[in-house]
């Protein structure tokens, strides 16, 4: 992960410039960040200026991502990759509801995983998030 000295001193300006870029061909800026990203969240909302925050890690902050993005930036992620493959079904729909509760009513928000499943991991770990969705009802 980048620091933010690193961010300031080395990565804003290129950043910035490739996002001014994309966004002068009306196309939308995105991001990824894998592990816990909640030092950027600003870096990328307010100095960058991202449209889409997709496949965010399931150790970033939801508060945070809820605080800094939610309603300025589509929000693509939350659910946890290591419990996907892991974990029980159960645990699976512990994790989804606790992002819905935090996320879901954010305009734009959409549950995925943090951007890759893992070979292996259990079908009825990936039909354990559509449940839990299910379950928690419509928004």
């Amino acid at each position: 992960q980048m620091s933010p000295q690193f961010i300031q001193d080395f990565a804003l300006k290129p950043a910035k410039k490739l996002a001014d870029h994309v966004k002068s061909k009306g196309l939308k800026v995105m991001s990824h960040n894998c592990g816990k990203a909640d030092h950027l969240l600003h870096f990328w909302a307010d100095e960058v200026g991202i449209d889409r925050y997709i496949g965010f890690s399931y150790l970033t902050d939801k508060e945070k991502i809820r605080e800094i993005m939610g309603g300025r930036i589509t929000l693509i992620g939350g659910v946890d990759t290591a419990k996907l493959h892991d974990g029980t079904p159960g645990d699976i729909k512990e994790d989804v509801k606790k992002n819905l509760h935090i996320l879901k009513d954010v305009p734009g928000f959409v549950l995925m995983d943090g951007h890759n499943v893992a070979p292996g991991t259990p079908t009825q770990n990936l039909n354990a998030v559509c449940e839990a969705v299910r379950e928690t009802g419509s928004f």
